[in-house]
């Protein structure tokens, strides 16, 4: 409508939900498409940490369809992207992330995703690598209270690995189930593993990379 009356510089708030949707005709205009990034729950959920929450997200995706942030998933401050250096070549990235020539937050975001660290939050690039610490050591933990159990709990826990990879119903992080993979499965298992998390969750690869290239801040 608001073409069809001349107007070219549009911005465009996108709140559809069930049923179907189609996205508006946008030819000839200028127009700045802001979509929810996020689903986070039904439209009868009035719950008021849930609303605030929600509501962050909408001003977080509106700054990042105006370029005021950058991301994939999450929500950086622009500005000079820290030097990241990897030991070897580039790890495979999502296929949306590779023509992207920002290094860093590539690799930041990755690493982020598989480890799920908070998304409705704008960060500096440091301030990610600091969650991003933070969430690892509480993963690392919780990794050895699960493997801290006698043996023959241990060959429970190898049946549930296998069967959330192979379902594909992962109730954990990735990272998680990465490293109960690296302690728990033996080579070839490990492997096939592996592949198949990757697959599930495409982050994983450059993830671990960037993780593998950052000192622990637990020993584990």
């Amino acid at each position: 409508m608001a073409r069809k009356r001349g107007y070219r510089r549009i911005i465009v708030s996108d709140i559809s939900g069930a049923g179907r949707n189609r996205r508006p005709r946008t030819e000839g205009t200028s127009t700045t498409y802001i979509k929810n990034s996020i689903e986070m729950g039904g439209v009868l959920d009035f719950d008021r940490a849930f609303l605030d929450s929600f509501n962050r997200l909408g001003y977080l995706d509106a700054k990042r369809s105006f370029g005021r942030l950058l991301g994939y998933a999450y929500f950086v401050e622009p500005g000079p992207a820290p030097d990241i250096r990897l030991p070897g070549a580039p790890p495979p990235f999502p296929e949306r992330m590779r023509h992207d020539r920002n290094l860093a937050l590539k690799l930041l975001e990755c690493a982020a995703s598989i480890l799920g660290v908070e998304r409705v939050e704008a960060y500096s690039y440091g301030g990610l690598a600091a969650a991003i610490a933070e969430r690892r050591a509480t993963e690392d933990e919780r990794i050895e209270e699960t493997l801290a159990v006698k043996e023959e709990g241990l060959h429970g826990q190898v049946a549930r690995l296998r069967e959330a990879i192979a379902e594909g119903r992962l109730d954990g992080c990735p990272y998680y189930y990465h490293r109960l993979v690296e302690r728990l499965l033996p080579r070839t298992a490990g492997e096939l593993a592996e592949k198949a998390l990757a697959r599930l969750r495409p982050e994983l690869p450059a993830g671990l990379a960037y993780l593998e290239a950052q000192p622990a801040q637990v020993s584990v």
